[in-house]
């Protein structure tokens, strides 16, 4: 007994120890890392250039899973022919490919030409925009005596004036965006291709990475990767997607409501609206800023209206439609969602305010854990220790116990011994009596 436990202590131990260098190891790694912050991040993005159509295979087939699953779990296996295991994911992965395309190719058709046709009439038609907005405050607020309208309608026009030319300025930042996203389109078509393969054999290269984790590192800490990984999947994973699958319906919304209403610029708007989405916190708000500016200088009568109705399509996000399908897996407060937004899109940008909730919770709940497992082991330490000393006397009073009992059997044995030689020595006096009994009765009776 002493001995498993002690051994018990010592692997207790062995593999605290072991967990506090890996962390160790883990922290030197980051401050290395923030060190030396531009060489590496210049290595990443240079692996990441080599590397871009894999990682663009894996991004598509990440997102095109959830989909895929539902198809196959949900619709293929309810009917009633017989299909196989194969035969169902080949579906599964053909439907799923063609709904998503068709989106792409429905958006690039009907979007994207609104959106170059809204752009040019914002920018043809800016003195008659401008000079509406003027003739809206002059008759709006003209009656307020306390408004110097005059210098109100100056102020909106060069304000008009000073946003047109910011549009101006950034028109080429965004052509040489389209053009470098129109550069990838190799890499894109090739990552499709990868991606497809993802997800036919999603389950043997789910395997082969859990045999490679645990041909790398020691039993425990593989088994503590693997459960961080899945977590990291369903945490991380779970909000990209959730979140991504919102601001589709957010933005589909949005478009069928302002093209009823009759909003001017409502596809420009919409898209907008649906991209801004995705980021927590902060998403609406850079959405509705310059959609309102496009209303106001299009037509300013509707301004308010399309300002209630946002706000109203906001409320049925954060009450209705975003609980349903993310559930609780943001989690945080809105200071966390601030902090995170700030500090990632200072270091990735664009990229980063649209990761950089998602990420934030992932490392606290992490973390969270982390500190959870070293209490657990921490208690169930120091409980050990304590049995130890307490089950000292127990095992003394055992041995006690034993050899008194085994003093007692040789007594017992002892006079069962004594008792036997008694009871043989009686019956050899009986047999002697027996027969001088016979002797003394034959004596008699020859006398006679």
């Amino acid at each position: 007994m002493k001995n498993s436990r002690n051994s018990t202590e010592k692997n207790r131990y062995s593999s605290l120890t072991a967990y506090i260098c890996v962390m160790i190891a883990v922290a030197s790694l980051g401050v290395f890392a923030v060190l030396n912050l531009e060489t590496v991040i210049a290595f990443l993005s240079r692996l990441m250039g080599t590397l871009s159509p894999l990682i663009v295979g894996f991004v598509i087939a990440y997102l095109v899973n959830p989909f895929m699953k539902l198809i196959e779990e949900k619709l293929l296996s309810r009917i009633p022919l017989r299909i196989g295991a194969k035969l169902r994911r080949i579906l599964a992965i053909i439907v799923s490919y063609v709904f998503y395309i068709g989106v792409i190719v429905l958006l690039m058709l009907i979007v994207i030409p609104q959106m170059i046709n809204s752009y040019e009439d914002l920018m043809s038609k800016a003195d008659s925009y401008i000079a509406s907005v003027q003739t809206f405050i002059v008759s709006t607020l003209g009656k307020l005596s306390f408004i110097d309208t005059a210098k109100l309608t100056k102020s909106a026009g060069e304000f008009i004036s000073n946003s047109y030319e910011l549009i101006n300025s950034i028109t080429p930042y965004i052509t040489s965006f389209l053009t470098g996203l129109f550069g990838t389109v190799q890499d894109i078509i090739i990552g499709t291709v990868i991606s497809v393969y993802f997800l036919f054999a999603k389950e043997r290269f789910a395997d082969r990475s859990k045999k490679l984790v645990r041909a790398l590192l020691p039993e425990r800490a593989a088994e503590t990767f693997i459960d961080y990984a899945v977590f990291s999947d369903k945490t991380f994973g779970g909000f990209i997607v959730g979140k991504l699958l919102d601001s589709l319906i957010i933005g589909i919304i949005t478009f069928i409501t302002l093209m009823i209403v009759g909003i001017p610029h409502y596809q420009l708007i919409s898209v907008i609206i649906g991209v801004t989405n995705i980021i927590p916190f902060f998403g609406p708000i850079l959405g509705l800023i310059p959609s309102a500016f496009f209303v106001l200088i299009a037509d300013p009568a509707k301004l308010i209206l399309f300002v209630i109705i946002v706000i109203i399509i906001q409320q049925l996000d954060g009450n209705v439609i975003g609980p349903k399908i993310l559930g609780d897996s943001i989690g945080i407060s809105s200071l966390g969602v601030i902090i995170a937004i700030t500090v990632m899109s200072d270091l990735l940008g664009v990229v980063g305010m649209f990761i950089g909730v998602p990420l934030y919770v992932l490392i606290t709940s992490i973390l969270r854990k982390l500190l959870g497992r070293l209490e657990t082991t921490r208690r169930s330490a120091a409980v050990g220790v304590t049995d130890g000393v307490s089950d000292a006397p127990e095992d003394m009073g055992d041995i006690d116990n034993s050899e008194i009992s085994e003093e007692g059997a040789d007594a017992s044995e002892t006079d069962g011994q004594c008792t036997d030689d008694l009871q043989t020595v009686q019956q050899k006096d009986s047999a002697e009596n027996a027969k001088d009994g016979k002797n003394e009765n034959g004596g008699e009776v020859n006398g006679r």
